[in-house]
């Protein structure tokens, strides 16, 4: 490759590389270290900027179905109203409020998730105090009552332990899902981030799309999650009669668990206005094609007929 071809990426952070490779797809070349970085983005790895069912560059981009589209599509879209040109609506997508707010939206995702674990290890903790407070409980109530109530005594720690066991499973079982999320959530700003800095504009309007659904999707089951919890609180209610009926007794007390909805709330933290004002071009409408007007020619955001010879 010819050595006055820059490497596009380092090219636009001011840094001046000679390309090692072309990419015809971004029409941009890259270095070394740019290309390696291009072939494992999820963006570019299975890289093609071109119409699946027809085999042609996208040109033009559907704002009524959300998608690009090539030249041989737009029959399939006679009836919308609003068709813009590719170019236009990715241009600046880089500086765009929208990836600032999607990025906001994702670190507020991860803030929320941040506090819910910290939140369900705090109450796991509280389990525990709650778990030493009734032992001690129980200890002092065993020396009162001698060697009769060993047997008491087992039964009630058992009842006690399967009972803390299976709410400190409940949190765990959050604690697990929730990090998972977070690791999730953490990939796609790692994404976001790969994407600012190495992908083209086009490929920051698309990524960006795609990163905002999937964030979605994440949300929502990070929503699910915190909507299921329960926080638990386990109790004793000692046997009034135990002191004078302790043959009639089968036991030291009633391990009881206080179930009770969390009070956790996911706070969206501008996910409205990132979905609302992520690429929402103002199209122009254009008149509907007839069977004679074959190819489109794109100028600027204008589309022209070109009749067929």
């Amino acid at each position: 490759m010819s050595s006055k071809i820059i490497c596009g990426p380092c090219g636009y952070e001011d840094n001046i590389k000679h390309a090692k490779k072309w990419c015809t797809n971004c029409e941009e070349g890259f270095c070394e270290d740019c290309e390696k970085v291009h072939r494992s983005t999820k963006m570019s790895r299975n890289h093609t900027q071109t119409c699946v069912g027809h085999g042609k560059r996208y040109d033009l981009y559907c704002s009524v179905h959300d998608k690009p589209i090539c030249i041989d599509c737009v029959d399939q879209h006679k009836s919308c109203s609003q068709l813009v040109s590719l170019d236009t609506v990715a241009a600046n997508a880089k500086q765009s409020t929208a990836i600032a707010d999607l990025e906001e939206t994702i670190n507020g995702a991860l803030q929320n998730v941040g506090k819910f674990i910290k939140n369900q290890e705090t109450k796991g903790k509280e389990l525990d105090k709650q778990e030493r407070l009734i032992k001690k409980n129980i200890q002092e109530i065993r020396e009162k009552l001698n060697q009769h109530l060993d047997s008491l005594e087992q039964k009630s720690i058992q009842d006690l332990s399967i009972k803390t066991l299976n709410c400190k499973s409940e949190h765990n079982k959050a604690v697990h899902q929730l990090n998972l999320a977070d690791q999730k959530l953490g990939q796609l700003k790692e994404e976001m981030m790969t994407l600012k800095q190495m992908a083209s504009d086009v490929q920051v309007f698309l990524g960006t799309r795609e990163i905002n659904k999937t964030l979605c999707e994440e949300i929502k089951s990070v929503k699910g999650i915190i909507y299921s919890i329960k926080n638990y609180k386990i109790k004793i209610e000692i046997e009034g009669t135990i002191t004078s009926l302790l043959d009639c007794v089968d036991r030291l007390g009633m391990i009881s668990v206080v179930e009770r909805n969390s009070e956790l709330e996911f706070r969206d933290v501008k996910l409205d206005q990132a979905q609302k004002r992520i690429y929402a071009p103002s199209g122009r409408s254009y008149p509907r094609l007839n069977s004679q007007q074959k190819q489109l020619e794109i100028t600027g955001t204008g589309v022209r007929n070109i009749r067929r010879k």
